[in-house]
């Protein structure tokens, strides 16, 4: 289409150049001059007819040849195939088709469930049994005779004039260091299994599919495949261990077109924990057809 177009705008140009230089007196088609040229002659004469008849030829020649290249590229649209070779590979638009199920994008395994050890209860522990009057036989109280010659009353107890507060031995000081009463959550180089916040692409999911669609790479491709990945996104947004969990046909050239565009993806937001960002897994399914 380009090249039709350029070769009509050329013929274009040299035709009106043509045409215009051939009104100047110096040209041997200008009217004036064949008119002055060919006065009081036989103008039946074939070079007088020629000369008045020139620019008239070129105009028409002019529009056979747009006409002609019209046509020629009308036919071809008319008679081109409405489908593509069926082999040709393209990424689909319907892409937001990979991401209509959340849960294949983030995966979040429930955490394992660690069972408590049985805590006997202190019933078990303790093994009561009822006092018998063998284990503890009751005997009479001996009463201590009554002095008569005695008052019964208060009887007053002299203190040694102390109180506790004076006395460091009865209140030892506490020995403990404080502290900040946050919890942290352990510190390791290992993937989280879940987040509180994702991953996330720059830009969003709707960047996240124009850059698979615009970068994939279609000509190592020879099949069709859905391809499913897991990748680690790091605390500095890298991507890492990309490997490739489902795949719905074997198409192995469609796994390694897939693990190429991921790689070749820009650091991403990673994902947080409790407020602080933490490598985490992430899941992504990309349909290559």
């Amino acid at each position: 289409m380009v090249l039709t177009l350029s070769i009509m705008a050329i013929i274009v140009a040299f035709s009106l150049y043509d045409y215009f230089s051939s009104k100047s007196w110096q040209m041997v088609t200008s009217k004036e001059r064949n008119e002055t040229v060919f006065e009081n002659r036989n103008k039946e004469y074939g070079a007088y007819q020629i000369r008045r008849d020139y620019n008239k030829r070129i105009l028409l020649v002019f529009l056979g040849v747009t006409v002609g290249i019209g046509a020629l590229w009308g036919a071809s649209n008319l008679f081109k195939p409405l489908e593509q070779r069926k082999d040709t590979k393209y990424i689909s638009e319907n892409i937001a088709e990979l991401f209509k199920n959340e849960e294949e994008i983030m995966e979040i395994p429930e955490p394992e469930k660690i069972e408590a050890p049985a805590v006997e209860s202190i019933a078990e522990i303790t093994a009561f049994r009822a006092p018998t009057p063998e284990d503890d036989p009751i005997s009479d109280p001996q009463i201590a005779p009554i002095d008569p010659t005695k008052s019964i009353g208060l009887v007053d107890q002299k203190g040694d004039g102390k109180s506790i507060w004076d006395n460091p031995e009865i209140i030892p000081p506490g020995k403990g260091t404080g502290g900040t009463g946050l919890i942290e959550p352990p510190k390791n180089d290992d993937p989280v299994p879940y987040v509180d916040e994702p991953a996330e692409f720059p830009g969003g999911m709707n960047a996240l599919r124009e850059f698979i669609r615009d970068n994939i790479d279609l000509n190592m491709i020879d099949g069709s495949a859905k391809v499913s990945l897991k990748f680690v996104v790091d605390t500095d947004g890298t991507i890492s261990s990309v490997i490739v969990t489902k795949t719905s046909e074997d198409c192995k050239s469609c796994e390694k077109a897939a693990i190429k565009v991921v790689k070749s993806m820009p650091n991403w937001k990673p994902g947080k924990l409790n407020g602080r960002e933490v490598k985490s897994y992430y899941r992504l399914p990309i349909n290559i057809q």
